[in-house]
């Protein structure tokens, strides 16, 4: 039975194309959230916790970027009405 459901689930699944993945851990890694030389866990946590909250703007300042350009493209593409 399953070798009968394999075909047609590989197909299923073929048709299916990946979204874009953001690598969150890679990009605060360029960021150099990674190295952190602090003494003592709070100081440790506040160290994670302002790099998880530069992290979260940087993210919101791109996502303003993405919608601006898609509304400026869709305002071109209307012809300016």
């Amino acid at each position: 039975m399953l070798a009968l459901l394999t075909p047609l689930a590989n197909e299923i699944n073929g048709s299916v194309k990946p979204e874009r993945v953001e690598h969150v851990f890679g990009r605060m890694s360029q960021m150099g959230a990674d190295f952190c030389r602090a003494i003592g866990l709070k100081r440790a946590k506040q160290h994670n916790s302002l790099c998880n909250l530069t992290y979260n703007m940087d993210h919101y300042a791109f996502l303003m970027r993405v919608k601006i350009l898609q509304n400026l493209e869709s305002f071109i593409l209307t012809g300016f009405q």
